[in-house]
């Protein structure tokens, strides 16, 4: 039912009637009126709420589809004909961040793609095309033990994790990746740890007996109206010393 979604994701957003209506420029009175559907939305109406809640584009379609309306946005694979441009533009920035690694993920960290040296290393830690960042670092047997400074990138990834899935509403996959996190918190063994007065932490972990230290920056699309589109990103990868930069051209040229 619109009503009841609408106001979960007001809930959700923490935001009384009175709020949302100023931000949505309608009275408090009208929200009341289409959450208990004493009052039909327009579908314009329902894309100006879906915006106030800043809600998924995914949620935006359900929003409308309960409303009535068909959907707004698409969800296309990258193969089609009109993704082309796009594929290109994701296509070229990985090719030029080599020699360093660059992975193209979804909203569940699932790898979608990588250039040469992003694969390279994702054979060495037996991660494929598909498989889950999320479920190779909380496996116990997984990517946590590799890593050298774990505590800090534990409590990293567990305030990123709990925004991103605070900016979905809610994802069961996000959720239980935030339950296992909370589950094996690890203890601060060394609080002198240089890395937590740096402007940026670097993961730092060992790859058949190399020591690498990267840090990130992460790519979206700014304008996205397809579905698919808005819940890609793009990690690329940068070494944080001269040692792993040497480390990975030498990947390269493998």
């Amino acid at each position: 039912m619109f009503g009841d979604l609408l106001k979960q994701w007001r809930s959700k957003r923490r935001l009384s009637q009175l709020d949302m209506g100023l931000k949505a420029d309608v009275s408090a009175r009208h929200i009341s009126f289409l959450e208990t559907e004493r009052a039909k939305p327009s579908r314009e109406m329902v894309l100006r709420l879906a915006t106030v809640l800043n809600m998924p584009f995914g949620d935006q379609n359900h929003l409308l589809a309960a409303a009535g309306f068909t959907n707004q946005y698409q969800k296309r694979n990258l193969s089609e004909a009109q993704m082309l441009p796009f594929r290109n533009a994701i296509t070229r920035t990985m090719e030029n961040h080599s020699p360093f690694p660059a992975l193209l993920l979804d909203r569940h960290w699932n790898v979608v793609d990588a250039n040469k040296v992003g694969r390279i290393m994702l054979n060495q830690l037996e991660i494929g095309l598909g498989d889950s960042l999320l479920e190779a670092t909380v496996n116990p047997n997984g990517l946590r033990n590799l890593i050298k400074n774990w505590p800090q990138v534990h409590r990293f990834l567990l305030s990123r994790l709990r925004i991103e899935n605070d900016y979905l509403g809610g994802d069961d996959v996000l959720i239980k990746a935030i339950e296992a996190l909370v589950n094996i918190q690890p203890e601060f063994t060394n609080d002198d740890d240089d890395s937590a007065l740096l402007p940026v932490l670097p993961m730092k972990f060992c790859l058949n007996g190399q020591n690498i230290s990267l840090f990130s920056t992460i790519a979206q699309f700014g304008s996205a109206e397809d579905l698919a589109l808005s819940e890609y990103r793009l990690e690329l990868f940068f070494p944080f010393d001269d040692e792993t930069e040497r480390f990975l051209v030498e990947l390269e040229g493998a």
